[in-house]
This record gives structure tokens, sequence and C-alpha cells, in this order.
């Protein structure tokens, strides 16, 4: 199998795409947070994003280790 595959594409993107949503919020959160309407919540909201960010990384790490090497 090949790096062409467009499934394959469309997984990495995705998952590329989540890394960065996940990392865009956490910026905000650290170093914007008096944006934030609602204070009470976000320890919480922190862990949702790191958790996300977790798991894009580790999903990017197990199609590339285990189908391509498109590093």
């Amino acid at each position: 199998m090949n790096s062409d595959n467009h499934f394959y594409r469309a997984a990495i993107k995705s998952y590329e795409a989540q890394r960065e949503e996940a990392i865009a919020t956490l910026n905000l959160y650290f170093y914007n947070s008096v944006g934030i309407a609602d204070h009470s919540q976000v320890l919480d909201e922190i862990k949702k994003w790191t958790s996300k960010l977790a798991e894009a990384n580790e999903n990017l790490t197990v199609l590339r280790e285990y189908f391509f090497t498109d590093r």
C-alpha cells in the first residue's frame, strides 16, 4: 500500500486538523483566557482539549507506524 491512498490521506488530514484545533484552543486558554466568558470550567476544558491533542497525536503515530512512512 502506498501513501497515495485517499482514505489514508483523509485520515491523516482529519487527525492533523483535530491536532491543530486542540493546539489553537489550548493556546487561547493559556494565553488569552480573559476572552473566555465562563472561567469556572477552564480546567475541565483544558483537560478535554489536552486529551483531544493526545488522541490526535497517538492516532497519527499509529497510522504512520503501521501503514505508511510519510513522515
